[in-house]
């Protein structure tokens, strides 16, 4: 595995280009995974302050909170101030939402339909999840020129091609506080992911709080673990962002850190 690994190291740059060039001689937008249904339009659709969303059917914290965490990013991206009051014109966008999503069902509907046209930005979708869908799909879109910030003008019907799309993220081996893990969410999200496979126990450390043995993580961990309050929260951060997170305890192998405070 060691001579794949270097192998792919040396050749990221040639795949990159070589992704780059299709890209522009395809006129494509640079967006990861590519929708399932895509069409480009002529025109394009200007970034005006504040930007106005409007939701129809079903709303509830999920989506107010991707709504907000979107503006953020755009904000943070174009340096408009794009929280203003809504008597003040700009771009709008209309979501219409059917019914939440269950993120821990595989294969719930995750689908969604954007389009990008003079008189605004709409989205339709069968749950939430594929209202979240939609809103990474519009950061992606995000462009500049030199007339400013700008969405192109496109129709586009997605729908994952995978019902599971998961990252593992092995802190045992290597400790990696709520920060880092908060962060993997949101670039999970940026790109549609569903699920976050968590290690959470190896030979290297029992990176989780025990209430009912607490010696496992106090003499098993080296101090580097995570709090049930940090669980809670990367939880709660997870659900608000559609992803499921899937816990791994290993036995009987890998469990030397285990034998630390339990040698028998």
């Amino acid at each position: 595995m060691l001579w794949l690994r270097g192998y792919l190291a040396a050749m990221r740059p040639a795949l990159v280009f070589a992704y780059l060039c299709s890209s522009v001689l395809l006129g494509a937008q640079p967006l990861m995974p590519w929708p399932a249904g895509y069409a480009a339009m002529d025109g394009r659709l200007g970034v005006q302050a504040p930007i106005h969303v409007s939701w129809s059917g079903f709303h509830d914290d999920r989506l107010h909170a991707a709504e907000r965490r979107w503006l953020t990013r755009m904000g943070d991206i174009t340096g408009l101030t794009l929280f203003e009051p809504d008597s003040l014109p700009g771009t709008t966008i209309a979501v219409a939402v059917d019914r939440k999503g269950d993120h821990l069902q595989v294969g719930e509907d995750e689908s969604y339909a954007l389009a990008i046209a003079e008189g605004g930005i709409r989205i339709r979708a069968t749950t939430d999840l594929g209202a979240l869908h939609a809103f990474a799909t519009l950061y992606q879109l995000l462009q500049r020129d030199e007339q400013g910030w700008y969405f192109p003008h496109v129709a586009i019907n997605d729908s994952p091609r995978f019902p599971w799309r998961g990252l593992l993220l092995d802190v045992c081996r290597h400790f990696m506080p709520r920060e880092v893990v908060l962060r993997e969410l949101d670039g999970l999200e940026l790109v549609k992911m569903n699920v976050l496979h968590l290690h959470l126990t190896e030979d290297q450390g029992f990176r989780i709080e025990s209430k009912l043995f607490p010696e496992l993580h106090e003499q098993g961990s080296e101090g580097q673990y995570l709090s049930q309050e940090d669980i809670r929260v990367i939880l709660r951060e997870a659900d608000l962002r559609g992803i499921r997170v899937i816990p791994e305890f290993d036995l009987p192998g890998h469990a030397t850190s285990w034998f630390v405070s339990h040698p028998e």
